[in-house]
C-alpha cells in the first residue's frame, strides 16, 4: 500500500510539472465578449454587444463588401457597444471600418490602404475615415481610445460632383483620445468643377464640440483641386494636448467660392473661424515644410508660424518622444523573406494560444542567423526568439477535434501554423511526422517537422539549411513518456529513457530525410523545442554533434539547438563528458518543468543553461498580455521559492521530510505510473483547452486522492499548496519566455550570467500546519536597526524587505547588497524553522541554502538570525540569552586560506576584511595578475572568460614569452589581450581549445575548467587518493584535477561531498585557486 501511496504522490509532482501550457489556461474570454477572428466576424455581430479581437486580420484575405452607409466596411457600433481591438491589426483596408460609431472602440489599430485602382470599390464622390465614418449620431457620441491608424491614400479624379473626405479616425464631435496617425495623401482632381470639395482632417473632420485629446498626426499630405480644399493637421475645429508632426503639407486650389484658408490650419481651427475655441495645448513640428497656393498666390511658404495662437512650435523629436509609435501599423503584414536575403525581415506567425484560440505574432528573420558561430560560439538573441516563435507554431491545432483522428488530412489540420511559418521563410519539402498518430497514443514517440532551404553563405556558395521544429505541446497522452525515466534493464546514470527513445527516432528520421532528398554538401541544422519537445531537442543536439547524418557529417559550427523550459533528461555523467557549445537551454526560475527529472537524481541538460531573471516587472506582463490576450495576475517572485522548497521535500532528504524518491525505488513505481498517465490523459477533454481538464484527470486517481492527506508523509502541505497555486502553469506558457525574450534585453550571455545576488527567507512551520495558523511575530531589521518589514496577526507589512504569506509560511525578499537580521517570537515559535535561499542570476536552482530547522526559542521567547551582507559569509543565530547556534545545515562552507606574508592596501568596497577571497584578491591585484572592474569594486561574484582564465595563469607564472607567434586558434585576433597568454597555453598543454580551430575566449569558464588549467601546468602530477565527490564522474576529463587541487589544498569543494564542476568559476574563486596554488604552502 505504500508504495502505491508513493506511486500516486509521484504521479503528481510529475504530471504538475509537465502538463502542457492549456491544462491551466486562463478562461477562454473575458466574461460578455464575442470574439472576432476575421472581418466577416465583424460585419456581421457588431451591434451593442462586447467584441474582442483574438488575432491579427488580413482584410484582403476576405470577399468584403464596402456596402454600409457611406462605404464602410461593417455597420454602426451602437450605444454601449465595445470593441476591444486587444493590440491587434486589421491590415489592408480599402475604406473606413465601420460607420458609425456610438459606443467605444480602443486598443485597435488600422492599416488603409486606397488607390485608383480600388475605384471599383468606392465612387468618385465619397469619403474614407480609419476607424468610423461618423463618431456621433445627434446628441449620441462615440468614444475612440488607443487606436493607431496607418493611411494610405492615393487618387486621381477627373469627375468630382461633390467631394472627397478622408480623415485618420472619425468624423463627427465624439472623444478621440490618445490615438496616432500616419497619413500619406496624395489626392489630384483634375476636372473644372470648382464647388468640389476635397478635405483632409488628421484626426477628426467635422468636430466642432468634439473631444480630441493628446492625438498625434504623422505623414505627409498632397492635395491638388481646381476646387476647394480644407486641410487639419488635427482637426478642423477643437482639439487639445495634441501635435501635427507632418514632415510636409502641401495644397494647391483655385476656388473663388471661399476662402480655404479660413479652413486651413497646421494644427487646428483657424484663427479666423474658431477664434474663441477650446484648442490649447497643441503643438507643430517647426520643420514641417508648408506649401498653399490659392488661386495661384502662394500664402504660406516654408516653414510653420503661430500666427493662430491655437497652437506652439516645437522640434520634430520633442514632440515624437511623447508618444509611443512602435504600434502604429505598416501598412501592410510584413513580407516573407526572399531566399538568400541577408536582411533582417519581420514575419508574422500564428500559432495556438493558451485562451484556446489562434494568435498572432512576430519576429525578425535572416539566413545570417546560420553563420554567426563561425565566428565563435555564443547566444544568438535574434535566433533565440525565432527559433521559440518557431517552436510555438508546432503545437498542434484543433488538436480535440481530431483527438483520434489520423491520416494524412489529420497532419493537415495540427500543422497548419507550422505549415504557414514554414513556408513565410521560404522553406520548402515539408516533411510532417508523428502528426498524423492519434493524440491518445502514449508511446515513445514525439511528432516534429522537417524542412529545407539554400541558403547563400558569405563566400557566395550555397548551404542547406534543414529545420527541425518538434511538437511542444497538444499532444495529448503522448506526454505519459516523460515518465518513462529508465527501463530495468538499465541506471539512472543513462539518459532519460522516454526523452532518449524520442531523440533517436528524430535523429533516425532526419538522416532518412538527408538522403532522401539527397542532400549534399554543406549542411546546417537548426533544431528547437519547447518543454518535453525541449528535452528531446536536447538530446538531439548532443547526438547531432557527433553523428554522421545521411552520409554527411556536419560540423558543431554547423548545428544550432535552441530550447526553451527544458526538462533535465541528460545524466550528469554523460553530460559532464562533453562539451556542447552549441546547444541552448533557456529556463524560467518560476517554472516547475525545468526541473524535472530532477537534478537530484542525477540529471541535467547538455550545453549552455541560461535562466531567466525574474523581478518584479510591469513591462513584462504588459507584454505577456499583449503576446497571449490573456488578461492575467503576474508571477510573484516568491513562486521561485516555492518551487524549490517543494522540490526539497519531493527528491530529497531535506528539512521537512523525506524525499518520496527516498522512500522506494522509482523503478518499482514507474510502470504504475506510466499506465495511470496514458490511461487517463489520452483521453480527450470534454472541451479545447478547458482549464481544469489535465488536471482533473490527474486527480482522479483514488490512491493520489488519498496521498495529499496520508498522514504518513510529513510534507502534505506542499502538494496541497502547489495545487493552490494558481499561477504555476502560468509560468511555463511559451507567451511567458517570449514576453521575456522581448523585454528584458538579454542580447548575450552575460546578461543572464549578471553579477545578481537575490536572497529570500523561508520562515515555516512544523511539517502537519501552516504558518498562517500559529500565534507568532516575524520582525526583519535593517543594519542600522531599523525596522524593514513585519508579519504579526495575519498580516504582512513589507518595507525594505518584501513580505509575502503563503501557504508553505512565510516567503521574504531582500534586497541584494544589505545585511539584514529577522526576529521571530510568539506563543508558537518553539518549532518554527528558517531556511535562506541564495540565488545566482546564472544558476536556476539556488546556489547557497541555508537552514535552521527549529530556531532556538522557547515559548514566549524569542529567537533572532543574522544574515551577513556578503551572501557568502557566515549566518548565525541567538537566542534570547544570547548565545550563539550555527545553521542545522549550510550547503557552502568557504575554504579559508592563510594570511599573506605581507599586508596588502585594501582599495575595494566589495571586499570586506574576513572574506574568504580577501587576501587572495589583494595578492592578485598587487601582483599585477588582475585589476578590479573599476578602481573602488573588484566585482568578486562576477564570472570569468575562458580568456581572462589563461592571461591570470600566464601572468601569475611570469608573463613568459611564447615560443611561437602564429596562434591555431582562428577566433583568437591577433593583438588582444588575451593572444600570448592563449598562445603560451596552447603550447604548454595548458589548453587544446574546444575544437583544433577554435579557442571560444568569450565563453564563461567552470571550476572544473580552471582547476584542469592548473593541474595542466603542473605537469598532470596523480593524486594519492580520490576526492571522493559524489559530483565528479571517474572518467570525467577533470576527474585527476579535481582530485590533485584537493590534495595539494587548492581547493575542498563547495561541500563535503560536492566540487561543482559545471557552475560557473567566479573571479572571487579564481583569484582564490590562484593564490593557493603559486602562495600558500
Amino acid at each position: 500500500m505504500k508504495r502505491r501511496l508513493l506511486a500516486g504522490f509521484l504521479a503528481l509532482v510529475m504530471a504538475l510539472a509537465l502538463l502542457p501550457a492549456s491544462a491551466f489556461a486562463a478562461p477562454d474570454i473575458p466574461d460578455g465578449y464575442v470574439p472576432i477572428y476575421t472581418l466577416a466576424d465583424l460585419k456581421e455581430n457588431i451591434g451593442s454587444g462586447y467584441y474582442l479581437l483574438m488575432n491579427d486580420i488580413d482584410a484582403s484575405k476576405e470577399d468584403i463588401a464596402y456596402d454600409t452607409l457611406n462605404d464602410a466596411a461593417c455597420g454602426s457600433l451602437l450605444k454601449g457597444g465595445v470593441i476591444n481591438g486587444n493590440s491587434h491589426t486589421i491590415y489592408n483596408l480599402k475604406g473606413t471600418l465601420i460607420e458609425r460609431n456610438l459606443g467605444t472602440i480602443k486598443n485597435l489599430n488600422v492599416s488603409v490602404i486606397n488607390t485608383d485602382k480600388d475605384n471599383d470599390v468606392f465612387g468618385t464622390d465619397s469619403g474614407i475615415c480609419g476607424i468610423a465614418y461618423y463618431n456621433s449620431y445627434g446628441d449620441d457620441t462615440g468614444l475612440i481610445e488607443n487606436c493607431n491608424v496607418s493611411m494610405t491614400v492615393r487618387r486621381s479624379f477627373d469627375k468630382l460632383n461633390i467631394g472627397f473626405i478622408t480623415c485618420g479616425i472619425a468624423r463627427g464631435k465624439g472623444s478621440v483620445i490618445n490615438c496616432i496617425v500616419d497619413l500619406d495623401i496624395d489626392l489630384k482632381y483634375t476636372g473644372t468643377n470648382k464647388d468640389s470639395d476635397i478635405s483632409v482632417a488628421g484626426i477628426g473632420d467635422d468636430s466642432r464640440f468634439a473631444d480630441i485629446d493628446s492625438c498625434l498626426v504623422m505623414g505627409s499630405v498632397n492635395i491638388q483641386t481646381p476646387g476647394y480644399a480644407r486641410l487639419a493637421g488635427i482637426s478642423d475645429e477643437d482639439s487639445k494636448n495634441s501635435a501635427n508632426a507632418l514632415e510636409k503639407a502641401n495644397v494647391e486650389c483655385t476656388s473663388t467660392y471661399r476662402s480655404a484658408y479660413d479652413f486651413f490650419t497646421l494644427s487646428s481651427a483657424s484663427s479666423a473661424r474658431n477664434s474663441g475655441g477650446q484648442s490649447i495645448n497643441n503643438r507643430v513640428a517647426d520643420d514641417l515644410e508648408v506649401n498653399y497656393t490659392f488661386n495661384d498666390r502662394v500664402v504660406l511658404d516654408g516653414k510653420p508660424d503661430a500666427e493662430s495662437k491655437l497652437y506652439t512650435l516645437a522640434s520634430r523629436d520633442s514632440i515624437l518622444n511623447d508618444w509611443d509609435i512602435s504600434d502604429v501599423p505598416s501598412e501592410i503584414p510584413p513580407e516573407k523573406p526572399e531566399p538568400g536575403d541577408t536582411t533582417p525581415v519581420t514575419v508574422d506567425f500564428n500559432f495556438e494560444g493558451n485562451i484556446g484560440h489562434t494568435r498572432s505574432w512576430q519576429f525578425n528573420y535572416t539566413d545570417d542567423y546560420f553563420y554567426a558561430q563561425d565566428d565563435g560560439y555564443g547566444y544568438s538573441a535574434d535566433l533565440a526568439k525565432a527559433s521559440l516563435c518557431l517552436e510555438m507554431t508546432t503545437f498542434s491545432t484543433n488538436a480535440n477535434t481530431t483527438w483520434r483522428g489520423e491520416g494524412v488530412g489529420t497532419a493537415i489540420s495540427r500543422t497548419e501554423n507550422v505549415r504557414e511559418l514554414l513556408n513565410k521563410l521560404n522553406f520548402s519539402s515539408i516533411q510532417y511526422v508523428n502528426y498524423d498518430v492519434p493524440l491518445d497514443d502514449t508511446s515513445d514517440k514525439v511528432a516534429y517537422t522537417l524542412a529545407m532551404k539554400y541558403i547563400k553563405n558569405k563566400d557566395g556558395g550555397t548551404d542547406t539549411l534543414i529545420a527541425v521544429p518538434i511538437r511542444g505541446g497538444g499532444y495529448g497522452g503522448e506526454w505519459a513518456s516523460n515518465f518513462n525515466v529508465y527501463n530495468s534493464d538499465e541506471k539512472l546514470s543513462r539518459n532519460h529513457y522516454g526523452f532518449q527513445t524520442a531523440a533517436n527516432d528524430v535523429l533516425s528520421g532526419l538522416s532518412d530525410y538527408v538522403q532522401s532528398h539527397e542532400i549534399k554538401g554543406d549542411l546546417k541544422i537548426w533544431a528547437v523545442g519547447f518543454s518535453r519537445g525541449a528535452a528531446v531537442a536536447n538530446l538531439l543536439g548532443r547526438a547531432l554533434n557527433n553523428a554522421t547524418i545521411g552520409g554527411i557529417k556536419p560540423n558543431v559550427v554547423d548545428i544550432y539547438v535552441y530550447t526553451f523550459a527544458t526538462p533535465a533528461g541528460a545524466s550528469r555523467d554523460s553530460a559532464e563528458t562533453f562539451f556542447d557549445p552549441n546547444i541552448f537551454n533557456i529556463v524560467s526560475p518560476v517554472d516547475l518543468v525545468p526541473r524535472v527529472a530532477p537534478t537530484a537524481w542525477g540529471f541535467t541538460r547538455y550545453g549552455t543553461t541560461l535562466s531567466l531573471p525574474y523581478d518584479k516587472n510591469d513591462k513584462l506582463w504588459d507584454k505577456f498580455e499583449e503576446i497571449s490576450g490573456m488578461f492575467t495576475q503576474e508571477i510573484k517572485p516568491s513562486q521561485r521559492t516555492f518551487l524549490d522548497r517543494f522540490c526539497e521535500v519531493a527528491f530529497t532528504n531535506g528539512p521537512g521530510g523525506s524525499s518520496a524518491f527516498g522512500k522506494v525505488l522509482y523503478t518499482d513505481v514507474q510502470q504504475d505510473i506510466m499506465d495511470f498517465t496514458g490511461s487517463e490523459l489520452g483521453t480527450p477533454p470534454g472541451s479545447p483547452f478547458e482549464k481544469s481538464d489535465t488536471l482533473r484527470c490527474v486527480l482522479s486517481n483514488s490512491a493520489l486522492k488519498k496521498v495529499l492527506s496520508c498522514a504518513l508523509l510529513n510534507y502534505t502541505l506542499i502538494p496541497d499548496a502547489l495545487l493552490n497555486l494558481n499561477t504555476l502553469g502560468l509560468a511555463h506558457y511559451p507567451e511567458h519566455y517570449l514576453a521575456h525574450l522581448e523585454v528584458d534585453n538579454l542580447q548575450s550571455e552575460d546578461d543572464f550570467v549578471s553579477s545578481y545576488h537575490a536572497r529570500t527567507v523561508l520562515v515555516y512551520p512544523p511539517a502537519d500546519k501552516q504558518l498562517k495558523t500559529c500565534d507568532i511575530k516575524v520582525d526583519f531589521w535593517n543594519t542600522k536597526g531599523q525596522s524593514a518589514g513585519s508579519y504579526a496577526n495575519g498580516t504582512c507589512v513589507s518595507g525594505e524587505v518584501s513580505l509575502e504569506m503563503t501557504d508553505i509560511g512565510l516567503i521574504a525578499t531582500l534586497p541584494e547588497g544589505s545585511g539584514y537580521s529577522f526576529t521571530v517570537s510568539g506563543s508558537d515559535a518553539a518549532n518554527v524553522g528558517a531556511e535562506i535561499y541564495t540565488y545566482d542570476a546564472s544558476e536556476l536552482e539556488p546556489v547557497r541554502t541555508v537552514d535552521f530547522a527549529s530556531l532556538p526559542i522557547s515559548d514566549g521567547e524569542s529567537s533572532t538570525v543574522f544574515i551577513p551582507m556578503d551572501e557568502y559569509d557566515d549566518y548565525y543565530a541567538k537566542d534570547g540569552s544570547g548565545n550563539i547556534y550555527a545553521p542545522d545545515s549550510d550547503s557552502e562552507n568557504p575554504d579559508l586560506p592563510d594570511d599573506p606574508d605581507e599586508p596588502y592596501t585594501n582599495n575595494f568596497t566589495d571586499v570586506s576584511e574576513g572574506a574568504y577571497y580577501y587576501d587572495a584578491v589583494l595578492w592578485a591585484v598587487n601582483e599585477g595578475i588582475t585589476n578590479g572592474t573599476t578602481e573602488t569594486t573588484f566585482s568578486p561574484y562576477a564570472s570569468c572568460t575562458r580568456a581572462q582564465v589563461v592571461t591570470f595563469l600566464w601572468r601569475a607564472a611570469g608573463c613568459p614569452e611564447p615560443a611561437s607567434t602564429v596562434c591555431q586558434f582562428v577566433d583568437v585576433p591577433k593583438g588582444s589581450f588575451y593572444y600570448k597568454a592563449v598562445l603560451w597555453a596552447s603550447q604548454e598543454g595548458i589548453t587544446t581549445g574546444v575544437t583544433a580551430d577554435h579557442f571560444q575566449p568569450g565563453a564563461t569558464v567552470t571550476r572544473a575548467q580552471v582547476v584542469t588549467f592548473l593541474w595542466r601546468w603542473d605537469m598532470y602530477p596523480k593524486a594519492d587518493k580520490s576526492a571522493g565527490f559524489t559530483d565528479v564522474p571517474k572518467h570525467a576529463f577533470y576527474a585527476d584535477a579535481v582530485d590533485w587541487a584537493v590534495e595539494v589544498g587548492v581547493t575542498k569543494g563547495t561541500t563535503a561531498k560536492t566540487f561543482s564542476p559545471n557552475d560557473k568559476c567566479i573571479r572571487a574563486q579564481i583569484v582564490t585557486f590562484l593564490y593557493r596554488y603559486f602562495v600558500v604552502d
